[in-house]
């Protein structure tokens, strides 16, 4: 979580985090805020062949704007003035709300009493409970508030038995066991991660080619997913059965989670890519198909998501495990283990937003979102596994992983 020693990915300065999806310092986001509608106006008188570089970043506009691009850098997660406005009086809206609400101020959370809790690194159910002086935040009814269909939820049903050291900064801020958790699974997802833009080389209105690159695509990924779920311990340490439990609609419904870092709201349709190929798939191929609940789905995943995700790939990775972690996955035994993990992550979620926004109000807020949006993906998830199923002419023996992930 340190990001002191990371460098800017277009010149190499330090970087401030990531800014519109890439790792940047706060000169190279300035550039591409103000910058990124001209890509058409400047043209470089180097051939493109420009170095940018701390010193000399600013010599080539073409050639900088274009780096911008090149790392990852997304030009409809710009906000507009009005976007900009509006978020300056939610922040001083905020700000006065902690100031006059100080003693809800949960910022002071710890996860220190884990540390001893179990062997191997693996939380137990008993840390949960036992220790009330300086404890894990544990959510009352976590089901029943944070994955119900009530989108009037209340989160002051959140119950805290203790608050032991206060946030000052988002460096080092995580003790050993937390970081622990997020430092596996940053290594269990880097290879889902990407630092360039995809060029599009087919854009087809024709529905057999869409579907046909997407299952196509969704069998690839899946691979992928499992083997993100084979290097976090805690799946390792379930069962075989239960973990095919946990595979069954939970790939699918990951991968579907993940849509939304291929998805340009502007355009509504995602850049699908697989190997060295590209697709535009307008998402109106639903509607197209006859499967306009399937597009609404889509739509309201999306706009539910897009401002509480702020771009960042960590939240969407720990959106998907805690998607994988499902205690209510048909015939699975070990029901409260997984419960437990699921919490945890949730938690892990939760104190990544706090220390993020530096706001436990702000961090409650997106927190509720995301796990609405979760229930969104896990409903379309459903779905889109029975309209497969229903669907195919016969199994194709090509998706393999695809019909045994779909067959509820």
């Amino acid at each position: 979580m340190d990001d002191t020693n990371k460098r800017c990915l277009v010149c190499e300065d330090k970087s401030n985090g990531r800014n519109f999806g890439a790792q940047t310092c706060e000169s190279c986001k300035a550039y591409f805020r103000r910058n990124a509608h001209r890509f058409e106006e400047y043209e470089c008188k180097n051939d493109n062949k420009c170095t940018v570089s701390l010193l000399t970043r600013t010599f080539c506009r073409a050639c900088r704007l274009k780096k911008c691009f090149d790392v990852g850098m997304r030009e409809d997660w710009i906000m507009s003035d009005s976007e900009r406005n509006a978020r300056k009086l939610r922040l001083k809206k905020r700000q006065k709300l902690e100031e006059n609400d100080t003693k809800n101020d949960c910022s002071q959370q710890s996860y220190d009493s884990l540390s001893d809790s179990s062997s191997n690194s693996d939380l137990s159910i008993k840390s949960l409970s036992n220790d009330k002086s300086n404890s894990l935040v544990v959510y009352k009814n976590l089901e029943n508030n944070l994955f119900n269909d009530d989108n009037d939820c209340d989160l002051s049903e959140f119950l805290i038995f203790s608050v032991p050291k206060s946030i000052t900064d988002y460096n080092n801020c995580f003790n050993e066991k937390e970081f622990s958790y997020l430092n596996e699974l940053l290594s269990a997802t880097q290879h889902l991660q990407r630092n360039f833009i995809p060029i599009v080389t087919t854009e087809s209105t024709n529905l057999e080619t869409i579907f046909t690159f997407i299952l196509n695509k969704g069998e690839s990924d899946m691979s992928k997913m499992i083997t993100v779920c084979n290097n976090l311990r805690a799946f390792k340490t379930i069962s075989d059965d239960n973990q095919i439990c946990l595979l069954k609609i939970g790939l699918l419904q990951m991968i579907l989670l993940r849509s939304i870092d291929i998805y340009d709201k502007h355009t509504n349709s995602w850049c699908a890519f697989k190997d060295n190929e590209s697709m535009k798939i307008n998402l109106e191929f639903w509607k197209w198909s006859n499967k306009t609940y399937i597009y609404s789905l889509y739509e309201q995943y999306y706009e539910n998501t897009f401002t509480a995700w702020d771009g960042d790939p960590i939240i969407i990775d720990m959106l998907m495990v805690i998607l994988l972690f499902n205690p209510n996955r048909n015939n699975l035994t070990d029901k409260v283990v997984v419960k437990l993990q699921r919490n945890i992550y949730v938690y892990l979620l939760r104190r990544y937003l706090t220390i993020k926004y530096q706001s436990e109000i702000e961090a409650k807020k997106r927190l509720l979102v995301l796990m609405k949006s979760l229930k969104i993906v896990e409903n379309l998830g459903l779905i889109q596994a029975t309209n497969y199923i229903n669907h195919r002419n016969q199994p194709q023996s090509d998706l393999k992983l695809m019909n045994e992930v779909c067959s509820i």
